[in-house]
C-alpha cells in the first residue's frame, strides 16, 4: 500500500506538471499566430522581387514586357 504523503506529492507534482505543459502549449500556439500574422502583414506589404529600381531594373522590364 502506498502511503498518504505520496498520493498528495503525486497530485500535486501531477497538478504542476499539468500546468507548465498548458503553458507551454498556450506559448507556442500564441508565437505561431504571431508569426502567422506578421508573415502576411509583411507579404502583403513587400514589393515585387526585381521591381526596385537599380541593378535588375532593366532586366525585370525586359521580362514583364516579355509576358505581355
Amino acid at each position: 500500500m502506498i502511503p498518504k504523503q505520496f498520493h498528495v506529492l503525486g497530485k500535486g507534482a501531477a497538478i504542476v506538471f499539468g500546468g507548465f505543459l498548458t503553458l507551454n502549449l498556450a506559448a507556442t500556439v500564441a508565437i505561431g499566430a504571431f508569426r502567422s500574422v506578421a508573415e502576411r502583414k509583411r507579404k502583403k506589404s513587400a514589393l515585387p522581387v526585381g521591381f526596385v529600381k537599380g541593378k535588375d531594373f532593366t532586366y525585370a522590364s525586359c521580362a514583364m514586357e516579355m509576358l505581355q
